[in-house]
């Protein structure tokens, strides 16, 4: 008997798997919210050098916004004569400070810092250690959580995720800002993603698709608050401590997140497993036969399963078919968060209203995830990737060109783009659980996941960059999205297939530039025989692999 056998048994998505699965879409939402309210708390308003003489007569400085750039400098110092309200050449830079563009009461690190002029390299970089500690904390997560147990790396996670988001608002320079923001974007996905896997493990196969999309959609709904608690709360130092202080109300969790029955079974802990899958059998009206015995029996194999992990990820590497396959999938999470992040970021600097945009781009993720739920059944997930992918690109390389004729209609279309990389986001998860065999299959995920984390970091500086050039970071997101689209002809299909368990079950079809379907046999060195279908007559052909410069037989 598995531990699939048991799920069936005790009711693979009843009342207990429901209530589990609300419970982590709420412990997403502060994901949201906590991680992407660097939109406001780090936004850069206009600025000008600020002039004493001019606001000590008190002149009003918004004033100054709207005279031409050439008359009134960012980064350097005009002589400026208040008597006759004339400016000459500049002539250093700003030795008074700044003057910024905003309500009043409002400010962000950026203004209360004054990361600009030659300090502007800041922004993005604070942006990019909070992505930094994300990559770490995806890396740790899941060593942790196989170690320890996934409900106590949960707990841990959520508890320190509100910890250093509110000394974030306490930081008294850039430099303590940024070692709390690292901290707290590790933590944040270390909530995640266990919560992730708490909702998968759960359930039964069939109902992983909507968990995974359920616990992903609580990451957006935290996203939308961000536009109306950034509104209501125009203090960054506040709206930091205000969003923290949420974590008093997941307090409750400590007493309703359970272990995951999953774990429990692979480290043959038997009498918690049993204890676990009782209450969920009477939670969901079911019965559990005690299987203690059989998990006793097994615990001499559970031992031995590190070891055999690690020979498995040592033979993962050197598996030729592995290898490729990773490192297609990697180019691939890498743009998805490339693109992803560099529109979420961006939307305060896309023209028109900041909070508005902000609302619209987490909206649209709503429908993105349904889209996903309704068709990637029928549509599979190789031709998801690929068509999803593209329209993102596609739109985002539109988006200058649009801008020249119309703010608004540029905003529409990033926000599709948007819309269709948040649905390949989606995808890609499913689909990079479902390539890779069983013995690798964590090693594996958790390496992609790290690919896009590096994609997150490179997105602050290619909106920085487009602060100069405002085609770059659009250019770059079409070229990215258009080499995945390529790649990812060359991975096989894996809707309603087993995923495989060892390396010789690896998705078996891929792409073959002669444009026939093609059954690759690999062995366990990944070296691998072509078998492919001549649909138009029942005949056997030869043709020549150029990879082995060996004649394989290609039958129907």
């Amino acid at each position: 008997m598995s531990y699939e056998d048991d799920l069936n048994e005790v009711g693979g998505f009843g009342s207990f798997q429901k209530w589990l699965c609300f419970y982590l879409v709420l412990s997403s939402i502060p994901n949201g919210y906590l991680v992407l309210c660097i939109i406001f708390t780090g936004y850069k308003p206009d600025h000008r050098c600020r002039i004493p003489d001019l606001i000590d007569n008190n002149q009003n400085a918004s004033s100054l916004f709207a005279k031409p750039a050439t008359e009134l400098e960012e980064c350097f110092e005009l002589n400026y004569n208040v008597s006759n309200n004339a400016t000459q050449n500049a002539t250093a830079p700003c030795t008074n400070g700044w003057v910024y563009d905003i309500e009043p009461g409002r400010t962000t690190f950026v203004t209360e810092f004054n990361l600009v002029c030659n300090q502007s390299a800041t922004r993005p970089f604070i942006t990019s250690v909070l992505m930094l500690g994300v990559l770490i904390g995806s890396g740790l997560s899941g060593f942790f959580a196989d170690r320890y147990g996934r409900r106590p790396v949960f707990l841990v996670g959520t508890l320190f995720m509100f910890v250093f988001f509110g000394l974030c608002g306490l930081a008294p320079s850039v430099t303590v800002l940024s070692g709390f923001v690292f901290f707290a974007g590790g933590f944040n996905l270390v909530n995640y993603a266990t919560a992730f896997v708490l909702a998968s493990e759960a359930t039964q196969t069939s109902s992983r698709v909507f968990t995974g999309v359920l616990t992903i959609g609580g990451f957006a709904l935290g996203y939308m608050l961000i536009p109306l608690i950034a509104y209501l709360i125009p203090n960054w130092r506040h709206l930091y401590l205000a969003s923290a202080a949420t974590g008093i109300l997941f307090i409750p969790f400590y007493w309703v997140i359970p272990e995951s029955p999953r774990w429990l079974y692979v480290q043959g802990k038997s009498e918690q497993y049993t204890a676990l899958m009782t209450k969920i059998a009477k939670a969901n009206g079911t019965s559990f036969t005690n299987k203690q015995q059989l998990l006793e029996k097994e615990e001499d194999e559970f031992g031995s399963s590190t070891t055999t992990a690690l020979k498995e990820s040592v033979k993962f590497i050197k598996h030729r078919l592995c290898r490729f396959r990773f490192f297609n999938m990697c180019f691939t999470w890498f743009s998805n968060a490339v693109i992803y992040y560099g529109l979420s970021l961006n939307t305060s600097n896309l023209g028109g209203n900041a909070y508005f945009n902000c609302f619209v781009g987490a909206f649209v993720e709503i429908p993105a995830y349904v889209l996903v739920i309704a068709t990637l059944n029928k549509m599979g997930r190789k031709t998801t990737v690929i068509a999803t992918v593209l329209v993102s690109g596609v739109t985002c390389g539109l988006v200058p060109f649009i801008n020249e004729v119309s703010t608004t209609a540029s905003i529409v279309c990033a926000m599709f783009g948007k819309f269709a990389i948040s649905a390949c986001f989606v995808v890609i998860y499913i689909y990079g659980s479902e390539i890779f065999p069983t013995v690798a299959r964590n090693s594996a995920v958790g390496l992609l996941s790290m690919c896009a984390r590096s994609g997150s970091m490179v997105a602050p500086y290619l909106n920085y960059a487009g602060e100069e050039i405002y085609y770059l970071p659009y250019l770059t997101m079409f070229i990215l999205a258009s080499v995945s689209a390529v790649l990812t002809l060359f991975l096989p299909e894996t809707n309603n297939k087993p995923m495989p368990e060892n390396l010789e079950d690896m998705p078996p079809y891929r792409f073959h530039l002669c444009g026939k379907s093609t059954l690759s046999h690999s062995n366990s060195n990944g070296e691998h025989k072509n078998v492919a279908t001549n649909n138009k007559e029942n005949v056997v052909v030869y043709c020549t692999d150029e990879e082995k410069h060996e004649d394989v037989m290609i039958r129907k």
